[in-house]
């Protein structure tokens, strides 16, 4: 218990400091009593023998009692010796120790009794945050509140607790909306191949080929649909939080490796303006992904064989293609998860590849853009960092 814990080094630093002040107290009063007793034995001696020269002192143990000679010349001849027990000495000594132990036990005994009240209260709010989350751990209601937040060291505990609860509430709605989203789209390409297949099957045999052949593709386009849909789905889930560490990666080279992919699958024209190249900081793997599904967005709405153009200026770039455009309004919804334009129901796609570039821009603290361009076609890209947060 943390508590326990501190009270306890608070008493053991509080126990410490008051020993060493009794022992260092005992040791000088304990010099100060045996120089009293030696002055004292002097001064009687002298009122006894006030001229002569030489001296001695000795101690002796008298029936187990110790005593102090000193012998002093008299003027006329002969000496006088004084004796002097220590008995007063040591029985002082002996009620200080006493006095100085009892006087520390009880110290310590208050300072632990305070620490411990004092503790307590510094505590309280730990303790109430410490339930807190012991609650949500046991319940998994991540909508519990939190104690009030001061303004000390563990008021900044508290939001930041406060935060990453926040950023969990998002990411469980994200994931509920994804999955509701999801299901949804699945719908339509599973009905389809479920409707194919139970046509296949009641028919055994008696379509005619040419009909034969056209559910069979239909069946296969639904199950090539069905696997990006869930490919993608499982992409926008996980590249979020991939483990890959983002580094310096030049913009105006990925976007030739991007456009040299698209024409090798696509046939299509596509042209890079990278006169202002630049480097920016980011995952290398989650750019190409970001610029294929911009090009592969670009392809999908232009006219067949028309060209596309991507443009690097600096840490940003623009794909620009011959397409319809985009509507007023929907600038920042084309980058919703399965977002459907008016008159694109049709198109072929999920709906996800925006949405993947919105995610994995994001997460390497980039912006994403998407407008109409000026003669026609849209304007779609994003801007990414240009160097190391921190830098």
């Amino acid at each position: 218990m943390l508590r326990t814990k501190i009270t306890l080094v608070v008493v053991a630093a509080a126990g410490l400091a008051m020993l060493f002040a009794a022992f260092t107290s005992y040791r000088g009063i304990g010099l100060l009593v045996g120089d009293e007793l030696e002055r004292g034995l002097v001064d009687r001696a002298a009122r006894v023998a006030r001229t002569g020269a030489g001296s001695s002192r000795e101690d002796v143990v008298v029936d187990g009692t110790e005593y102090g000679i000193l012998t002093l010349p008299l003027p006329a001849g002969g000496a006088v010796m004084v004796a002097q027990s220590y008995s007063g000495a040591e029985a002082l000594d002996r009620g200080f120790m006493w006095r100085i132990t009892w006087t520390t036990a009880a110290a310590t005994a208050v300072a632990a009794l305070l620490s411990w009240w004092v503790l307590g209260r510094i505590l309280r709010p730990v303790n109430r945050l410490v339930g807190a989350a012991h609650r949500i751990s046991t319940t998994q209601d991540l909508e519990a509140d939190l104690p009030p937040a001061g303004r000390d060291e563990i008021g900044r505990l508290t939001r930041s607790f406060e935060a990453m609860l926040d950023a969990l509430r998002r990411s469980r709605a994200q994931q509920r909306q994804l999955v509701e989203d999801a299901g949804h789209e699945l719908r339509t390409p599973l009905t389809s191949v479920r409707g194919s297949a139970e046509l296949l099957q009641r028919a055994r045999g008696r379509l005619a080929p040419e009909d034969e052949e056209q559910i069979l593709a239909t069946l296969v386009r639904e199950t090539v649909a069905l696997d990006d849909l869930v490919r993608e789905v499982v992409e926008l889930a996980t590249d979020r939080h991939t483990g890959e560490r983002p580094e310096a990666v030049d913009l105006a080279e990925a976007a030739e490796d991007a456009a040299h992919r698209c024409r090798r699958r696509t046939g299509r024209p596509v042209t890079v303006d990278a006169a202002r190249g630049g480097t920016v900081y980011a995952r290398p793997r989650a750019v190409q992904r970001c610029l294929d599904n911009l090009l592969s967005n670009a392809v999908k709405f232009s006219p067949p064989g028309s060209p596309v153009l991507v443009r690097v200026d600096g840490p940003q770039v623009q794909v620009h293609d011959r397409g319809p455009g985009i509507p007023a309004g929907q600038e920042r919804a084309v980058f919703d998860r399965f977002h459907r334009g008016p008159g694109t129901q049709g198109t072929p796609g999920s709906g996800l590849g925006l949405a993947i570039v919105h995610e994995l821009v994001s997460a390497d603290a980039g912006t994403v853009f998407a407008r109409t361009a000026d003669g026609g076609g849209a304007v779609v890209g994003l801007r990414l960092p240009a160097r190391a947060p921190g830098a």
